[in-house]
């Protein structure tokens, strides 16, 4: 995917079989040095810096600033601007935004599986998840264990997750029932899992914190608009209406 996400903006300025690569270096040097800027800074402030991250970063941010300058350019000039060039560009700003969501998950989700009993709590910066009860639950066809995990981040409540082991009647075998808590810039789980031995009760709990999870949602929406907004252009109506009229005409003279 790398030479591809590279070669995606030059690609949707050059003219065709007059493409100069002096004059797309030129026009698209803010564009880079943005990215790279960019690219160096944004892992110190998600997390840490890792060459991967940056790439991805770099990658990301390309395209997508790419994008946003060939948008900025073509409202410069005259003339009405088609569908096709605006799900164009919102198509391959969703690329973006998936490729950042891809490298903020790798780079950055942390997954725990830890022991605890009521009353411990276990921590992913800047978050803390902390066990206060433990309650027996039933439901229109299972019976459950749920765990009541209050979500803390910089020692401030901000929910309750409500994890489940389920036993359903018709079957025997227990089903997880993970809790997640979603918004813009990640996903928090809380997985319970069996209950452990020892001389206080305690479970086995796994947690996750994927940050930018949404983010591939999001992009992949983006692009899906994308594909729309540009099938949906005039021109492309044009040619169909203009396909079907030459269709219905030559069956009308064969039937005479």
């Amino acid at each position: 995917m790398v030479p591809l996400l590279f070669i995606l903006v030059p690609g949707t300025i050059a003219r065709w079989r007059e493409a100069n690569i002096s004059e797309m270096v030129h026009e698209l040097r803010w564009v880079a040095a943005a990215s790279l800027v960019l690219a160096i800074g944004l892992p110190f402030v998600w997390g840490s810096w890792s060459f991967g991250t940056a790439i991805g970063i770099f990658l990301g941010m390309w395209v997508a600033l790419g994008s946003l300058h060939n948008m900025v350019q073509r409202l410069r000039k005259p003339g009405r601007i088609g569908g096709s060039f605006w799900g164009q560009h919102l198509a391959h700003f969703g690329l973006a935004v998936v490729v950042l969501g891809i490298t903020g998950v790798k780079s950055f989700e942390v997954e725990r599986d830890v022991r605890m009993g009521l009353g411990d709590n276990v921590s992913i910066a800047p978050y803390s998840f902390r066990l206060v009860d433990m309650v027996d639950v039933k439901g229109p066809n299972y019976k459950a264990s749920q765990a009541h995990v209050e979500l803390r981040k910089n020692d401030q409540l901000i929910d309750v997750l409500y994890p489940e082991k389920r036993r359903y009647f018709s079957s025997a075998m227990p089903m997880t029932e993970a809790a997640i808590r979603s918004n813009v810039w990640g996903d928090l789980y809380v997985s319970l899992g069996d209950p452990l031995p020892g001389d206080k009760p305690s479970w086995s709990m796994r947690v996750y914190h994927k940050p930018f999870v949404p983010w591939l949602w999001t992009g992949v929406l983006l692009m899906v608009l994308g594909g729309v907004i540009a099938a949906m252009d005039r021109r492309y109506r044009r040619r169909n209406m203009e396909a079907q009229l030459k269709t219905v005409g030559e069956a009308m003279s064969n039937a005479a």
